[in-house]
C-alpha cells in the first residue's frame, strides 16, 4: 500500500530535482554557446564528438554520445579503462572531447584529457566541481553544475547530479541541432525502424 509517507517523500525528491534543474540554467553562460560552436565545426568537418566518464557519469556519457548519433552528429563513448589499454588513438578523429566527472576529481579521465589537450582537441568538461577543480585545470572551459545536496538518506548518490548532467546534455543536443538544421525529413533517414520511423513514414516525411 502506498503510504502518505512515500507520496510526500516522492512530490519532495522530484520538487528537488525541479530545483536543481533551475539552478543549472541560471548558470547557462557563453561557455554553453562555445561548445555548441565547436560541436557545429566537428559536424561540418567529418569529425567524431567524443564523451568519457566513469560510473553514472559514465552512463550519461553513453547517453549523450546516442542523442548526438541520433541528430546525425557521429559520437563515441570512451571508457577510460580501455583508453589507457590502447583506444586512446580514438581522439586522433575527435572534433570535440567532453568529459564527464560530478566531483570533477576523477583521476582515470586524467589521461585522456592530457591527450586530448596534447593533440589540441577542443576539450570540456561537465562538472559540479567547479572552475578551479582538478580536472579543470587543463580542459578548454567548464560547462558547470550546480553544486546540491543529494537526495538519497546518504546524501552521496550522484542521483541530482546525474540528472542535471544528463539535462545539460539534453540542451547542448538540441542546441546543435537547431544549428545544423535538424529536422523531421533527417530523422526520418537516420531512424527508420520503430514507432517513430513509422509515424514518420505515415507523414510522408523522408
Amino acid at each position: 500500500m502506498f503510504g502518505v509517507h512515500e507520496r510526500e517523500n516522492a512530490e519532495n525528491t522530484l520538487l528537488s530535482q525541479s530545483r536543481a534543474l533551475a539552478a543549472i540554467a541560471d548558470l547557462i553562460d557563453y561557455r554553453f554557446n562555445e561548445v555548441v560552436d565547436a560541436v557545429e565545426s566537428a559536424w561540418d568537418n567529418h569529425c567524431t564528438i567524443v564523451f568519457s566518464g566513469v560510473g553514472k557519469s559514465g552512463i550519461v556519457g553513453r547517453y549523450l554520445a546516442s542523442c548526438f548519433n541520433a541528430i546525425g552528429v557521429p559520437s563515441v563513448f570512451l571508457h577510460p579503462s580501455d583508453a589507457v589499454h590502447g583506444d586512446v588513438g580514438i581522439l586522433q578523429g575527435a572534433g570535440v572531447f567532453i568529459a564527464l566527472s560530478v566531483s570533477g576529481e576523477t583521476k582515470e579521465l586524467e589521461p585522456i584529457i592530457n591527450r586530448a589537450v596534447y593533440i589540441e582537441s577542443p576539450t570540456y568538461l561537465i562538472t559540479a566541481g567547479g572552475d578551479d577543480c582538478p580536472l579543470a585545470l587543463n580542459v578548454q572551459n567548464v560547462l558547470p553544475l550546480a553544486r546540491l545536496p543529494e537526495i538519497d538518506p546518504s546524501g552521496m548518490l550522484p542521483l541530482k547530479a546525474s540528472l542535471m548532467q544528463m539535462a545539460l546534455g539534453n540542451a547542448l543536443v538540441a542546441a546543435v541541432a537547431e544549428r545544423i538544421g535538424f529536422n523531421k525529413d533527417r530523422l526520418a533517414e537516420l531512424h527508420p525502424g520503430g514507432s517513430i520511423g513509422e509515424k514518420l513514414r505515415e507523414e510522408g516525411a523522408g
